[in-house]
């Protein structure tokens, strides 16, 4: 979120196999929520459901979301749901 209040703008694309409960995903979105009234800024959330028979192969899905997106952004970030990102 300090991204977004400093005026960036911000997209999270969250791969998944597992359907989430809606009380889950309104808390995400509760956190996540960015006020800053600049046009440019912004902080967005997208969950991709994907089959479960995908399994360990879900962590190919981000390159090509990185190749279809490599001239609209500065950076790009991946993880896991096992990796702890911390300042």
């Amino acid at each position: 979120r300090d991204l977004c209040y400093a005026g960036s703008k911000v997209d999270i694309v969250i791969y998944t196999t597992v359907v989430y409960p809606v009380a889950f995903i309104d808390m995400f979105n509760d956190r996540m929520r960015c006020n800053n009234p600049s046009s440019n800024a912004g902080l967005t959330t997208t969950m991709m459901l994907k089959p479960n028979h995908v399994r360990l192969h879900l962590v190919d899905y981000h390159r090509q979301l990185f190749y279809d997106r490599i001239d609209q952004y500065d950076v790009f970030i991946y993880t896991e749901d096992d990796i702890r990102i911390s300042p």
